[in-house]
């Protein structure tokens, strides 16, 4: 019995984009935001960014930005705008730990999981992707460093 490949991929692609869905939805309530997709106003954009940048792990560029009307080439320039919006907006690094609050709870009870993604050998190597991992944990404990520091609690550096 040949199983149809397509229609697979198809079911996979729906519960991703659905699982985004229901991380907006519950964004929206959290917030009280209507989070407008033609909206400019920094606000929005940072909500949307934060929410595509928390699920990003979960769903193809495509799929999350299917459910912001967006083209995948805006969910790809988010990701890169990432570290520096933590760096320096507060309020999308508390939209960011909202977002990632959500998808972690709603991924724990729908049992969804992060895709995988295929590295091509030729691109990029086990080293480059680790590394890449390590800086980003290194710019995150910075930032953890910084808001502490800014509440008044200063934590040794290692």
């Amino acid at each position: 019995m040949k199983i149809n490949s397509i229609k697979i991929k198809e079911v996979v692609d729906s519960r991703s984009r659905s699982f985004v869905v229901r991380v907006r939805k519950e964004f929206e309530r959290i917030t009280k935001e209507k989070i407008n997709d033609e909206s400019r106003l920094r606000s929005l954009v940072e909500s949307r960014m934060a929410i595509g940048n928390a699920t990003r792990p979960y769903a193809t560029t495509k799929e999350i930005a299917s459910v912001f009307g967006k083209d995948h080439s805006t969910i790809v320039y988010w990701a890169s705008q990432h570290e520096a919006l933590l760096l320096y907006s507060p309020e999308y690094r508390k939209k960011f730990g909202i977002a990632t609050d959500i998808v972690s709870n709603l991924s724990f009870e729908l049992e969804v999981r992060p895709r995988h993604r295929i590295i091509s050998d030729d691109k990029r190597t086990a080293y480059q992707e680790l590394s890449e991992l390590q800086n980003s944990i290194n710019n995150l404990m910075k930032i953890q460093r910084e808001v502490l520091k800014d509440i008044g609690i200063e934590i040794p550096t290692i």
